[in-house]
Order: structure tokens, then sequence, then C-alpha cells
């Protein structure tokens, strides 16, 4: 009887123990907790994280400060449907037929402001028809017609499109040497051009994943001189005709230097792409991959006799890092020209590096030559709702045919970083800023400019 009563006893006393340590917390992990209660210093894949925080620590505080202001802007706008009220009033009640305003701003580029009109029943069911108009003035002026007969579910798709685009504010820095910084001085300076492209793409699949694109069309340029913008002149007074004592002939550009300028370029283009194409989603992808490889080749109509061929290949894959909303895409572009004929390739037409699309940390035109090797990482992740952030990193330069004196010293490096405000399957408006080695800070802004 003792020993019943002393084993109750035991219970009793061992009772309050289990429900005071049943009630304990569990260990938190953020504080160093750990649930075997042994201490555990930082290894080495904490120290390898380490670094990558600290460097982005100021582009998340950066980013965080802007989503705020853009989550503030963003919810008021919501609560007042203002841009909901603006677009209706410009739109049909279906919203397949509207006009939106457009506006494109880059540093040292002349701003441009207009209207882009859309109709996605002119052509038939899911078709679409779209044209817009920018200027910035009577020299600035760009104007792009776009139409897709074809119902978007189709897989076989066929457009047509043409561009007016005049400006007076281009970008030349000369051809071949631009990226050697280290023994040659680059002189920038504005040309003029109206130019006038038009043509057509059609597009099948082959295969799942697999697709051949074929293009056909016409081109047009005819150049000037451009204007003075901070210190870079009109071409004429950089890129001269020289007499023998070096001083420039008044109004000339040499055709040595700038092949083509003079006359100008008309010619007939055709080419061909092949695609294999993994991504999830072409518009937003989270995974997979795309290799292109093309060919075009293009002649010269009435005097201008150039002749030659563009060969293009590509390779992009996108890495899916969390829940198909952080990702991190890397591209690899190679790009070649050659002449067919004895005549040089008009400057216009050999391969280019810098702008908004390639090489963001340079300015549209900044370097420019038969061939081309760029690489790209991007990592990107969403900050709100219909908006996305992006940090960049690009390296490439250009170099002679069939890729002549090329060196990695001679490509140059840019980093940047950019947000762009979407809708599900149509970007609204995007900014972004980058800075080119050896060159200056670059910004662009545009909105409802993409076709």
């Amino acid at each position: 009887m003792s020993r019943v009563v002393t084993i109750v006893a035991l219970l009793f006393l061992l009772a309050p123990c289990r429900s005071a340590r049943a009630e304990e917390p569990a260990p938190d992990p953020s504080r160093g907790e750990t649930y075997d209660g042994l201490p555990h210093r930082p290894g080495w894949r904490d120290d390898v994280k380490l670094v990558p925080r600290l460097v982005l620590t100021p582009m998340r505080g950066v980013f965080r400060g802007i989503g705020w202001v853009a989550h503030k802007l963003l919810d008021w706008d919501e609560v007042n449907r203002v841009h909901e009220t603006v677009f209706e009033a410009f739109s049909t009640d279906d919203g397949k037929i509207g006009v939106r305003p457009a506006f494109q701003y880059s540093i040292s580029f002349t701003p441009v402001v207009g209207l882009r009109f859309f109709d996605q029943k002119l052509l038939g069911p899911s078709t679409n028809f779209e044209a817009q108009f920018l200027t910035g003035g009577v020299n600035v002026i760009y104007a792009e017609v776009h139409a897709r007969p074809t119902p978007n579910e189709r897989a076989f798709q066929a457009s047509i499109n043409a561009i007016y685009n005049r400006r007076n504010d281009q970008v030349f820095t000369g051809i071949g040497y631009t990226t050697d910084d280290k023994r040659t001085v680059t002189v920038g300076s504005r040309y003029a051009v109206d130019s006038l492209d038009a043509g057509g793409l059609i597009s099948t699949p082959l295969a799942p994943g697999l697709y051949v694109d074929a293009a056909g069309g016409f081109g047009l340029r005819r150049f000037g001189n451009g204007i003075h913008i901070a210190d870079e002149p009109p071409i004429a007074d950089i890129y001269c005709v020289r007499d023998l004592s070096g001083l420039c002939k008044l109004g000339t550009v040499d055709e040595v230097r700038v092949p083509g300028f003079n006359r100008g370029t008309q010619f007939f283009r055709a080419g061909a792409t092949i695609r294999v194409d993994s991504r999830d989603n072409w518009y937003r992808p989270s995974s997979g991959a795309l290799i292109e490889a093309g060919l075009d080749w293009t002649h010269g109509l009435g005097f201008d006799t150039s002749h030659y061929v563009r060969a293009h290949a590509a390779v992009s894959a996108v890495l899916d890092l969390w829940q198909r909303s952080r990702t991190i895409v890397i591209r690899f572009e190679f790009n070649d020209v050659e002449p067919i004929s004895g005549q040089p390739v008009p400057f216009t037409e050999l391969i280019s590096l810098g702008g908004p699309d390639t090489f963001r940390g340079f300015r549209p035109g900044r370097f420019r030559n038969y061939s081309s090797v760029f690489a790209a990482a991007e990592y990107r992740w969403p900050i709100w709702m219909w908006m996305d952030a992006t940090i960049f990193t690009e390296y490439g330069g250009v170099f002679g045919r069939a890729f002549e004196g090329f060196a990695l010293e001679r490509m140059k490096p840019d980093v940047g970083a950019g947000i762009r405000v979407r809708s599900s399957d149509a970007f609204f408006a995007r900014a972004q800023f980058a800075y080119g080695w050896g060159d200056r800070w670059q910004f662009f802004f545009s909105v409802n400019t993409g076709l």
C-alpha cells in the first residue's frame, strides 16, 4: 500500500513539470535557438550569403522606398478609380478599342509625347490593329502602324508593320574602335535621320516548342547634320572631309569614316529565324529557355549597291528562384554582318549596341561595328501586384568582320535597375537607370509606347 501511495505522489509532482515543459515556446531560429539545445555557430554558407546581402542592401532599400510610395499612390487610385475612369472614357465598353497617351524620355535625347490607338476587332475576333504617333517637334517624329490579321489562338501567325522615324539627335561615335578607350579617344557627334521601314512577318510552329519566323521588307534612310547637345556637336563638325591643312570642308561628311551617309541607303531585306522556346510564358517567363538563330539577306536598290548578310544567335535561360515570382534571366547574344559585294555596309545597318533594350548603360548607337558579343544577367522580383523590379549587369563589345579583334579587355560592363508597371499581358510604364563604364549615367522612362 505504501508503494502505491509513493507512485501516486510522484505522478502528482511530475505532472506540473510536464505541463510547464509543454507550455514552453518552440525554439526561434531567428534568435539563434536550436531544437537540440546545443549552440550552433554560423557556417560557411552564412558567410557566403553575407556578401550579396550587403551588396544588395542599398538597392533593396531604394526599391522598398519606391514601393512604399507606389503602394500609397496605387491604393489611392484604387479607392478613387482614377485610371479606370480615364481609360473607360477613351475605350469601348468591352475594352477592345481605345486610345492611350504615350510618352518616352531618355537622357540627352529629345522627349516625345503622343497617342496610341488600338482596335482588337477591326480585322476580326482576337486580331489586333495598333497605331501610334509621337513627336518632340517638327524634327522629331515617330509613327508606327502594326496589324495582325490572324486570331491570337492560331499557331500560324502573320503581321505587317510600317515605321516612320525622323530625328535630329542620333548618336554617332565612330566605327570599330569605340570600345578601346585605352588607346583612342571617343568623339561623339549627332546626326539627323529620316527613315521608313515596311514589311511583314510570318511565324509557324514545326513542333511543340520549335518555331520558324520568315520576314521581308523594304527600308529607306536619309541622313543630315544633327543638333549640338552637351559636348557632342553636329556630325559634320567632327567626321568631316579635311583638306591638306587638316581643316574641315564646310558641310561635308567623310564617307570612309561614315559609310553611306551622303546619299543614304535604300534596300530590300529578307530573313528567317528558327526558335526553340521552352519558357512557360513568353511575356513574363518564370522558367525555361529560348534559343534563336537567324540569317538576314539585304540588297541595295537603285543607286545603293551595298549587298550583305547578317547572322544572329542568342541563348536565354530563366531560372525560378522562388515560387515563379523571383527569377534570374541570363542571356548571351552574338551578331555578325558580312559584305557580299565590294561595297561597305551603310553605318546604320552595322551591328550597334546601346539603348533601353540592350546594353542599357549606354546610349543608342554608342557602339557600332561589323560584329558584337553581348552577355547579360538580370534578377526580377515583384514589389506589388502590378509592378516588377529588376537589377541587372551586362557585358559587351563590338568588333570587326567575323569577330576580328575580339578580346575581353575591349568589352565594357554596365549595371542598372528598373521598374515596370504592367497589366496581365502588357507593360504600361517602364523606368530604368544604369551606369556604363567609360560613358555616363543613363535614364529611360516610357508610357504606353510598346506595340
